[in-house]
C-alpha cells in the first residue's frame, strides 16, 4: 500500500539549528514541519539562563546572514537578547506556524523511502526527507558524584541554574574553569559572602573588549547595510586568521600566546596566583575564553583558588582529591556538556533497521562531509560530528549544510521519486581524510578536552577553516551516493 507523507521534510529541534534550517526550505519553497519538545524555541539559549551567560562569539557574526540585526546592544549579546532575536525573527519570518511545539519524538524509523517519525505519545509523522537539529550541547557532564546524600547544601549544574536560590551571604564553589564558569564566576563574586573556584587546568583567557554599542551605530547600522556586513565581515576573516594559528601556523599562535601571557600579566601581579592560573598547553587546544573580568575575581579577598579537583562531598561543602575540605552553602557545576560522545535524545533507524547510536559507539561518530550518513538516506545532521569550531561561528557552518541539504533536495528531485544514500566507501574516505588534517594543529598537541572521546579521537571539530567547509558543502557530488527508487 503507497505511503501518504506529513510533509516533504521533517525538522527535529528548534534551536538555530531548526531555525536556519526553516529559513532557508521556506526560502527555497519546501514544505516542513520542525518538532520541538519544548514550549518555546530557543535549544541552548532557552535552557541556559545561568547568571552572566553570553556568548562568546561577536553578536554581528552570530546572527543570521540574510537577518542582520542592527539593534545589539553589546559587542557580546546576552542570552536574553539572543533569545528574543531568535523569536523576534521565528515571527517576522512566519516560521511559528511551522513549529509543533511539546512534541519530544523518541523515534524516526526509515523504510522504503519515507521516514516515520514517533513522538512520545504515540503519535507518528511521515516525511521523505529528515533533518536532525538536536544540537551538541543538550546534556550537562558531572562528575562522579560521591556522599551527595550527606551534604547539607545545594548543587545544581550551570544549566539547571537555581534561581530560587538566594546566593547572598553565602558561601559558593564553583567546580570549573570553562567557558560557562568564566561567565558565571565574575557574575556572582559581589553576591556571595565567599566564593572558591576549584580549578582542574587553567585555561587561556583573551580579553573579551565588550562594550555597549552606542545609539548612534545602532542607527546608522540600520540605515546602510552595507556597514553591517562590511562588520559581520570584517570579524569574520578575524576569527578565520585567528584560526589558521590553531591549524598550524606558528606565527599566528606565538602571537596568540603572547596576547594570552600578556593579560594575564597585566591583570594578576601576584606571582604565585599567576603561576596557578598560567596555561600549559597549546592556545587553542582546549576552548579559548574570553573575558575581562574574570581573572580579577581572584585578587578580590573573599575569593579562593583550589587546584585540586573536587572529588566527594561532605556534610558542610566539598573534597578535593587532594583531600580539602572546603565549606560550601552551594556548589555549582560548571563543567561543560558531553559532545564527544554523540547521543542524540531520539532513537533512530535506517536501513534494515540498524541503529544510528549503535553504529556510532561500535565505530565512531562519522558523517560524511559534514552533514549525511551511509545507511540512513535522506537524513542530515545539522552540528553533528566534526562540524564544531574552535575559532569561529558555527552559525556559518550551519548555513553551508543548508546548501549542502537544498543542492541534495534538488538533485534527488531531478532523478524521481527515490532516496539517496551515502556509499560507505565515500564516507570512510572523507573521514579517513578529515582525521589526518588533524596532524599538525593544536587539537593533537597532547592536552585533554571535551573536543576528543574516550578512544582520544576527535568527534567535535571540523579541523580547517570555515571557508574551506563552504567550498566543501556547495553542492552534491552525486558519484559519492546510491540511488534507490521508491513508490512515493
Amino acid at each position: 500500500m503507497q505511503q501518504t507523507l506529513d510533509a516533504e521534510i521533517g525538522i527535529v529541534g528548534a534551536g538555530f539549528g531548526g531555525l536556519v534550517a526553516g529559513l532557508r526550505l521556506q526560502k527555497s519553497g519546501h514544505s516542513f514541519i520542525i518538532f520541538e519538545r519544548s514550549a518555546q524555541l530557543g535549544g541552548t539559549w532557552r535552557d541556559n539562563t545561568y547568571p552572566g551567560c553570553a556568548c562568546d562569539v561577536a553578536s554581528d557574526l552570530y546572527s543570521l546572514a540574510d537577518e542582520p540585526n542592527p539593534d545589539w546592544t553589546q559587542r557580546y549579546s546576552p542570552q536574553p537578547e539572543i533569545l528574543h532575536y531568535m523569536l523576534h525573527v521565528a515571527a517576522k519570518r512566519d516560521l511559528l506556524r511551522h513549529i509543533r511545539f511539546n512534541c519530544d519524538m523518541v523515534e524516526a524509523r526509515f523504510h522504503d523511502g519515507v521516514w516515520t517519525l514517533t513522538d512520545k505519545g504515540g503519535a507518528t509523522t511521515r516525511v521523505r526527507f529528515l533533518i536532525l537539529a538536536t544540537g551538541p550541547l543538550n546534556r550537562p557532564q558531572m562528575p562522579e558524584l560521591r556522599n551527595e546524600h550527606l551534604y547539607q547544601g545545594i548543587f545544581f549544574h550551570s544549566s539547571q541554574w537555581r534561581h530560587d536560590v538566594d546566593l547572598g551571604d553565602k558561601k559558593v564553589a564553583v567546580i570549573g574553569t570553562g567557558a560557562s564558569a568564566i561567565q558565571i564566576i565574575p557574575a556572582i563574586v559581589d553576591q556571595v559572602k565567599h566564593l572558591t573556584v576549584v580549578q582542574r587546568t587553567p585555561p587561556w583567557v583573551f580579553f573579551r573588549h565588550d562594550r555597549h554599542q552606542p545609539n548612534w551605530l545602532k542607527r546608522l547600522r540600520a540605515q546602510i547595510p552595507t556597514l553591517q556586513w562590511f562588520i559581520r565581515e570584517a570579524i569574520f576573516w578575524y576569527y578565520e586568521s585567528v584560526g589558521r594559528g590553531f591549524m598550524g601556523n606558528r606565527l599566528i599562535q606565538n602571537i596568540l600566546q603572547a596576547l594570552g601571557r600578556y593579560q594575564l600579566r597585566s591583570q594578576i601581579k601576584d606571582p604565585v596566583l599567576r603561576q596557578k592560573l598560567s596555561p600549559h598547553f597549546q592556545v587553542g587546544c582546549k576552548r579559548i575564553l574570553r573575558s575581562d573580568d574574570y581573572y580579577p575575581v581572584f585578587t578580590r579577598p573573599h575569593v579562593s583558588l583550589v587546584t585540586e579537583p573536587f572529588y566527594q562531598f561532605y556534610e558542610q561543602g566539598i573534597v578535593t582529591t587532594g583531600g580539602a575540605k572546603i565549606e560550601a552553602d552551594v556548589t555549582v557545576f560548571a563543567t561543560g556538556f558531553e559532545a564527544a560522545e554523540v547521543n542524540l535524545y531520539l532513537k533512530v533507524f535506517g536501513e534494515g533497521g540498524r541503529n544510528l547510536m549503535d553504529d556510532w559507539k561500535q565505530g565512531s561518530p562519522e558523517v560524511h562531509r559534514g552533514c549525511t550518513v551511509s545507511g540512513y538516506p535522506n537524513l542530515a545532521i545539522l552540528l553533528g560530528p566534526n562540524t564544531g569550531l574552535g575559532h569561529n561561528s558555527v552559525i556559518h557552518i550551519m548555513e553551508s549544510q543548508m546548501n549542502y541539504i537544498t543542492d541534495y533536495l534538488a538533485k534527488l528531485a531531478s532523478l524521481g521519486n527515490g532516496y539517496l544514500d551515502v556509499k560507505p566507501e565515500a564516507q570512510r574516505s572523507y573521514n579517513d581524510q578529515l582525521q589526518k588534517k588533524f596532524r599538525g594543529t593544536v587539537w593533537l598537541s597532547g592536552c585533554k578536552s571535551w573536543y576528543l572521546n574516550a578512544r582520544g579521537r576527535n568527534t567535535t571539530l571540523y579541523p580547517r577553516s570555515n571557508t574551506s567547509f563552504r567550498r566543501m558543502t556547495r553542492s552534491v557530488n552525486l558519484s559519492e551516493y546510491n540511488y534507490h527508487p521508491s513508490a512515493i
